[in-house]
């Protein structure tokens, strides 16, 4: 093998030739564009080609929202606009001779670029965009955007955790616990937890029984649809449940509200919906609008008592569709050291919002059994129907994990899916 060795005489041309061959680019360069007939005031700034910033006294242009005018050849600021720029008149509140939005409603706009008096009030489900009045919710269906006239919210499956029977030092040195009755596994003064499904067991030396005991109940906390109103105007808002109670609020402009089914130390508005365990059941609340809002959902609404809580920002029911993936968690086993507790299991929840939606599920983790659904081995798919208002929710047994779960509507009926 030869090693070239570059002496300083091939250093020196080779810095010298890209001289001479850029000097002989920019020489053709400069004779092209003489040669051409392009014509020399076709720069957008309305420079001259070539001689930037050069220009013809009293020409006019607007540089973004700059008003510029021409004075001793040069271009000069002559206003910032706080709206829009207009290279004839200057600083203009809207485009002349067309229609444009004002306080909701459609105005005209005058030769001198100023908002001039109403055309067309939009009411009811218009707004005004684009200087006309147009169906805001069928807009927002054809958007499929978070951003919509009909929600469907679920109050999903949450946390239980027994703390000890009533009036043991477990219960008094506990705050936020709850007093309740309900079944759960105990040997004595000694408890492991709920019961659990299917069939109500307990580990080995425990039994299933009726006790009264104290809770960290996040099951039946506070749940809230939290709506934000970003339209011109008030919007009144309905929330349904599934044997038809109904509320309504009024949610001013620009405002975000709690719409809480069942209010803390009040009457329910619509009766406890919450979730627990595999099965289906007919728990869902219809959300809808007068115009487009965003709506929320949390559980429990501003942390009361919170140990554990899911929020979702709801997607319109305009913009659901026919099939998922899921995305889900571990099941948390806590039975794994006897006796341990009961365990917190990854779920999917499946909402529809019409009668006769057929939906098939693949689960990529085999489903916990309950009292009303059978276990699903991993990979077997699996035929449902559901109604409006039914929920189907799916949890995973032992350590499973549903994330990867195929959800598809055999009759082309779109459905949510909370995961």
């Amino acid at each position: 093998m030869t090693e070239r060795i570059e002496t300083r005489d091939d250093v020196r041309r080779m810095s010298v030739s890209p001289v001479r061959w850029l000097f002989a680019s920019c020489f053709v360069v400069a004779i092209g564009a003489a040669g051409c007939g392009s014509d020399p005031q076709a720069r957008p700034d309305g420079g001259i080609d070539g001689m930037s910033g050069v220009c013809s006294d009293d020409q006019r242009r607007c540089s973004g929202n700059t008003y510029e005018i021409c004075s001793g050849g040069q271009w000069a600021a002559a206003q910032e606009c706080e709206t829009a720029c207009n290279a004839d008149i200057g600083c203009v509140d809207c485009s002349p001779g067309n229609n444009v939005c004002q306080d909701g409603n459609v105005h005209q706009c005058s030769p001198s670029g100023m908002i001039g008096p109403l055309v067309t009030e939009c009411t009811g489900e218009e707004v005004c965009e684009s200087g006309a009045c147009v169906n805001a919710c069928e807009e927002a269906a054809e958007n499929r955007s978070y951003t919509g006239c009909e929600y469907w919210a679920v109050d999903l499956d949450n946390a239980v955790e027994v703390i000890g029977t009533q009036g043991s030092i477990d219960c008094i040195l506990s705050p936020r616990v709850k007093n309740i009755t309900t079944e759960v596994c105990a040997n004595g003064s000694a408890l492991a937890g709920l019961c659990d499904p299917p069939g109500n067991t307990c580990p080995s030396g425990y039994t299933c029984q009726s006790t009264a005991v104290c809770v960290l109940d996040a099951q039946r906390s506070p749940f809230a649809i939290v709506v934000s109103n970003p339209q011109a105007r008030a919007v009144d808002v309905t929330v349904t449940g599934p044997n038809n109670e109904t509320f309504t609020r009024s949610i001013a402009a620009g405002q975000v509200q709690a719409l809480m089914p069942q209010p803390q130390n009040m009457t329910p508005l619509i009766p406890d919906q919450s979730i627990d365990g595999t099965g289906t059941a007919r728990k869902a609340y219809k959300v809808t609008s007068t115009l487009p809002i965003i709506a929320y959902q949390f559980n429990p609404l501003d942390n009361v008592d919170v140990f554990s809580n899911d929020a979702s920002l709801l997607i319109p029911r305009t913009a659901f569709d026919t099939e998922y993936y899921v995305m889900s968690y571990p099941t948390l086993d806590r039975r794994a050291t006897a006796p341990g507790q009961h365990r917190y299991h990854g779920y999917v929840s499946i909402v529809a919002w019409e009668d006769g939606t057929e939906i098939e599920v693949t689960p990529k983790a085999t489903v916990q059994a309950s009292a009303t659904q059978a276990s699903i081995a991993a990979g077997t798919p699996t035929m449902f129907t559901l109604n409006a208002f039914d929920v189907l929710t799916l949890q995973a047994a032992g350590t499973g994990d549903l994330t990867g779960t195929h959800v598809r509507s055999v009759n082309a009926k779109t459905f949510g899916v909370f995961g």
